[in-house]
């Protein structure tokens, strides 16, 4: 984000900084705005849309051979709260490769324009990452607005110079022309030479640009959107959908040439078996076996063994740091981990390729220009007798061998070879077995009743278990699981503790509880009630059928319950039935079985995508408000 408004306050500023910040009019300053900029006029009186804060102006300027970028953004407060959130306002900036220029700070209240470039400034170094253990080095300068009110216009400017010199010679970047708030007029301005040559796309609009020679070594683009309308934002969207109005700008011809600018990157030296520590030598001769349970011992340790932290000033954001270094220190983030693993491959004589993949935004990728940017995540593939195999070697306690090893749905990468010169579909997960789930409830007297359910999984899906047992503790899941039980049935106890057995081999997860359940007494009658934990934990039904976007699932997903009962109190009328639901993203099938002293209940839920399409919002909706009429059963015992 070029600009972040804050709601919550601060930290002192003296717990976050400390004396490398003395000199900071090295990192930024305040100064005129540059000669090249023309000046973009906004709409004093706008018709107001919003409720707290309108953003009449977003002007953004990019002088391509200069490498500068400026900023200029005028918002108009409507309330109290609007105060809250502009009276300070965040700039960010890369001290690696950038330096920052404030340019002007001004207030417009009752025709009068009052300077505001006095209010009181830090800078700081907030490192907000590092809630996921990543340490990028950016630094941000907050200014704190005095004496501002509802009414007044607040337009601020500054602008930043320098790029990451890895790319500084090409230029790529994403226009947005469409926000969540309330906004008048965007304009973005691009000035390169004449001879420049890039491609232009856009999504979800079709604003075109104008443009001008304005001397023999410069050419102006400018594209301008007047009252844009709120994005569609709406909760739960798949990471990949972007609704709002976006041009992208890139000087790339192909991915082929990115390809080219990060592939040195992740060079290894040809004398690279004489640096070799002996601890790593003799590591890797530890790792017994065909290639193939090499491969996996080495992508075992480089998963377990190596935790995730990443240390990503300027150039390292790209750049894996030296995989020797990586080893000493046992940590490293995804580009460390993965050059460490395609390290210990080379060192084996197997053949691996690192592959940029987007973490989030993969199913999209394929859309986008030729950039950089595109790419946040990075991955391995392994070739063994011409068969491919593709590892994260950021995902910790996976089981099972490297041919089943469980890969996440990245949908596209781009490997970085020399031969490369496109994007290349990635493999997606499919579950080969569902989840089981196994409850057995059986009633013992008028007044309580045992109920044991036990957990297998398999796959991706054994993975997950075991990583969230590892991060959360198998005492803290059972205190979790028996205090929901409480809730819902009152004085609930432990029958014997939980427990769990471990194939990380075959990667075949169980867990096992028990409990011991009070019935309730209703009408001078116990009564039993049981509910499904298919329909209570998996099934998604809690969102508004009347959206306007795609709405995200968990995916992949597949799972079995089987519910029995056995009732030695009394009888039941014999009974059976049966449904099936099935969807664009969704197969569910049920069928109950009630004879005598026993029933049976069978609950199958798949989603067959990782989202529900616009077209059966609704549909979705409908049948997952039918599947919660079979989530719950309740019986009377005598």
């Amino acid at each position: 984000m070029l600009t972040r408004f804050i709601l919550l306050l601060l930290l002192p500023v003296h717990c976050l900084l400390g004396s490398i910040f003395e000199n900071k009019d090295q990192l930024w300053q305040e100064g005129p705005v540059p000669e090249w900029v023309v000046p973009v006029d906004f709409p004093k009186n706008a018709e107001e849309k919003a409720t707290h804060l309108q953003f009449l102006l977003f002007d953004l300027q990019d002088y391509f051979p200069e490498k500068m970028e400026y900023f200029h953004v005028v918002a108009k407060i409507l309330s109290q709260t609007g105060v809250e959130v502009i009276g300070q306002f965040e700039i960010d900036f890369d001290p690696a490769f950038q330096k920052l220029t404030v340019h002007q700070i001004k207030v417009l209240r009752d025709g009068i324009w009052i300077d505001k470039m006095s209010s009181r400034s830090e800078l700081l170094q907030r490192e907000e990452g590092l809630e996921n253990r990543l340490f990028d080095g950016g630094l941000t300068v907050v200014y704190f607005l005095e004496d501002i009110r509802p009414g007044d216009i607040v337009e601020y400017s500054y602008s930043r110079m320098g790029s990451n010199p890895l790319f500084s010679s090409h230029y790529f970047n994403q226009m947005n022309f469409q926000g969540s708030f309330a906004l008048n007029k965007i304009s973005h301005r691009l000035l390169t030479s004449p001879g420049h040559v890039f491609t232009i796309k856009q999504f979800n609009t079709t604003i075109e640009p104008t443009v001008r020679d304005i001397s023999d070594s410069l050419r102006e683009w400018t594209w301008v959107a007047i009252d844009p309308q709120v994005s569609l934002d709406e909760e739960f969207q798949p990471e990949w959908f972007r609704p709002n109005a976006y041009i992208e700008v890139s000087d790339f011809r192909n991915w082929g040439e990115v390809a080219a600018l990060i592939t040195p990157l992740f060079s290894l030296p040809d004398e690279l078996e004489d640096s070799i520590p002996e601890e790593m030598v003799e590591l890797v001769k530890s790792w017994k076996g065909e290639p193939v349970e090499r491969a996996l011992a080495a992508l075992r340790f480089v998963q377990d063994e190596v935790r995730y932290l990443g240390f990503e000033e300027g150039i390292m954001g790209h750049k894996p740091h030296d995989p020797l270094l990586v080893f000493q220190h046992r940590f490293g983030d995804c580009k460390d981990k993965t050059f460490l693993l395609h390290t210990f491959l080379q060192l084996m004589g197997i053949s691996s390729t690192p592959v940029l993949v987007g973490a989030s935004e993969g199913k999209a990728l394929c859309e986008r220009l030729p950039n950089p940017n595109a790419f946040n995540h990075i991955i391995l593939r392994i070739t063994i007798e011409a068969v491919e195999y593709w590892v994260d070697s950021t995902m910790s306690l996976q089981g099972g061998s490297l041919k089943n090893n469980f890969f996440p749905n990245y949908y596209w990468g781009l490997p970085l070879t020399k031969q490369t010169d496109s994007l290349v579909p990635l493999p997606l997960c499919s579950l080969e077995k569902p989840t089981q789930i196994d409850t057995l409830v059986t009633v013992i007297s008028e007044e309580f009743a045992e109920m044991s359910t036990v957990w297998h999984a398999y796959g991706p899906k054994a993975d997950s278990y075991r990583q969230y047992v590892q991060q959360v503790g198998l005492t803290t899941l059972s205190e979790e699981s028996l205090n929901a039980l409480q809730k819902r049935y009152g004085n609930v106890s432990l029958s014997s503790p939980m427990y769990t057995m471990d194939d990380r081999e075959n990667n075949i997860f169980t867990l096992t509880e028990s409990y011991l359940l009070p019935l309730r007494k209703k009408g001078g009658h116990s009564r039993l009630s049981v509910s499904s934990i298919v329909i209570g934990r998996f099934l998604d039904s809690y969102f508004n059928p009347t959206r306007q976007t795609p709405y995200s699932i968990i995916y992949p997903l597949w799972v079995k319950e089987h519910i029995h009962i056995d009732n030695p109190l009394g009888d039941w009328d014999e009974g059976e039935e049966e449904e099936n639901l099935e969807l664009s993203s969704l197969f569910y099938r049920f069928r109950a079985t009630i004879d005598g002293q026993e029933a049976d209940f069978y609950h199958e839920l798949k989603h067959l995508d990782d989202h529900v399409p616009v077209f059966d919002v609704q549909k979705y909706w409908d049948a997952a408000q039918n599947i919660e009429e079979n989530g719950s059963f309740d019986f009377l015992i005598n």
